[in-house]
């Protein structure tokens, strides 16, 4: 954790982790409360406790199942492309990618300077090549999802002040 989340994105307030061990152990309490975080445990068996993750999970295999189709033995080369995808892809709430919400610019993506070693080319084509095939898979997701949403989608009822019942 400090490794690879704190040192970047500074401490939480607030852990939400499902019930593994680690995660119940007296060490990782005393931990939070010395840091100054609570920490949240989600539900047993009851991943939609925890939604927010579950979503980005599930988005994430979505698009990797699509990338991998053909080659299912790839996913583990393909998800660190599907992870750059989806953090440098902007979202329509904020009109910002999370990169950029958390980092302040969007990344650069591929240069088209020519190269002149035909293996770095082709590790640099290929990454090209997954990156759009995943930003594409990504975006049909989301409009699958956004679908999904309007078709559930009801007016909110009017309030007047005073109204009661």
């Amino acid at each position: 954790m400090v490794q690879h989340v704190f040192r970047i994105h500074g401490l939480p307030v607030d852990m939400v982790s499902d019930r593994g061990p680690q995660f119940l152990s007296q060490f990782w309490k005393a931990f939070c409360t010395l840091i100054g975080s609570s920490a949240s445990l989600s539900s047993g068996f009851h991943p939609q406790t925890n939604g927010q993750s579950e979503r980005a999970n599930q988005d994430l295999e979505t698009t990797l199942r699509c990338l991998v189709s053909t080659n299912p033995t790839t996913w583990s080369q393909q998800l660190v492309w599907v992870e750059y995808a989806r953090n440098t892809l902007p979202c329509s709430a904020t009109g910002l990618s999370p990169f950029e919400c958390s980092f302040g610019y969007q990344p650069p993506l591929f240069s088209e300077q020519e190269l002149s070693v035909p293996s770095a080319k082709m590790f640099v084509r290929r990454g090209q090549s997954t990156l759009r095939r995943a930003r594409i898979a990504l975006l049909k997701s989301n409009s699958r999802y956004c679908r999904q949403a309007d078709r559930c989608w009801i007016t909110a009822p009017r309030y007047r002040i005073g109204q009661r019942g």
